[in-house]
């Protein structure tokens, strides 16, 4: 907008009011009329040392005549018994992306906005133990801020984990078995990989099987020499978080003749979505 001022009208002295010139264009900023919203704050787990921080609020992503909003989270510390002095992360929104399916720890994301002109806001973090403590502060251009805070405990496990393997003929066809207690519930980002390899002689070598953990079925174990594909299944007696049994079995692994004898190595490897990894082997 533009500005001029006026002068009074004086008729008993014969002054008729005057206008002055228009001042220099002048932008108004736009911001809410109250400290930034944070509601609908939660922490979700999402593996076994992290967590999903996520909140709505009215906060602009976009740059203000001002500046911009920034998030600024604090982790507590349990053993010093305070708040970190140093943020993690501190970001100015505008640096925010717009979300996505595999998300990068540390990486601030935002949603479209809802029918309330609201976004979610979310972050994934590190936790350095099976409780955790957040203080999100999240300030406006004009450095007005609202703060919440959020806790709570991991509660699963989504390490890799395998144990038990062995490994059996039956006619010309491999068995395979091992044991696991990681969740066949896939975390929130990510997947659990099964791979199963065979090193060695007399048989075709290489990768048997890959598949994503949580695509295995359940059936009766005792019944997998009766398959007629290669299959794998999960044991439906099994619960967590108790170990539960797992069988493959791999059609016509073994060479028609019997000569040279198999001999070798099977691998058994389960790969975490961060990519740490349990592995066992079996000789045949």
């Amino acid at each position: 907008y533009r500005a001029a001022s006026t002068g009074q009208t004086d008729l008993v002295n014969g002054l008729i009011a005057g206008r002055s010139q228009q001042s220099n264009l002048v932008k108004v900023e736009k911001l809410p009329a109250t400290l930034p919203d944070i509601i609908e704050f939660k922490a979700t787990q999402a593996t076994s040392t992290s967590v999903i921080i996520s909140f709505k609020s009215d906060a602009l992503t976009d740059v203000t005549p001002h500046g911009s909003f920034r998030l600024e989270i604090f982790a507590w510390d349990f053993t010093e018994k305070k708040f970190a002095d140093d943020p993690v992360p501190s970001i100015f929104l505008k640096q925010a992306l717009p979300v996505i399916a595999s998300p990068v720890k540390g990486q601030v994301y935002f949603s479209d906005k809802d029918a309330d002109q609201r976004r979610t806001f979310q972050v994934t973090l590190n936790v350095a133990g099976p409780k955790f403590l957040f203080r999100i502060r999240l300030s406006d251009p004009l450095t007005r801020a609202s703060e919440r805070m959020v806790s709570g405990e991991i509660t699963s496990s989504f390490q890799s984990n395998l144990s038990n393997p062995a490994a059996s003929k039956s006619g010309r066809d491999l068995l395979v078995f091992f044991e696991s207690t990681t969740p066949f519930i896939p975390p929130l980002f990510g997947n659990f990989t099964l791979e199963i390899t065979y090193v060695g002689q007399g048989a075709h070598g290489g990768l048997l099987l890959r598949i994503v953990f949580s695509k295995i079925h359940t059936g009766p174990l005792v019944k997998l020499p009766q398959a007629l594909a290669t299959t794998i299944l999960r044991d439906p007696a099994g619960h967590l978080p108790q170990p539960i049994r797992y069988g493959a079995i791999f059609k016509k692994f073994y060479p028609a003749v019997a000569f040279p004898p198999v001999h070798g190595v099977v691998r058994i490897r389960l790969t975490a979505p961060d990519n740490t990894a349990a592995i066992v082997t079996v000789n045949i």
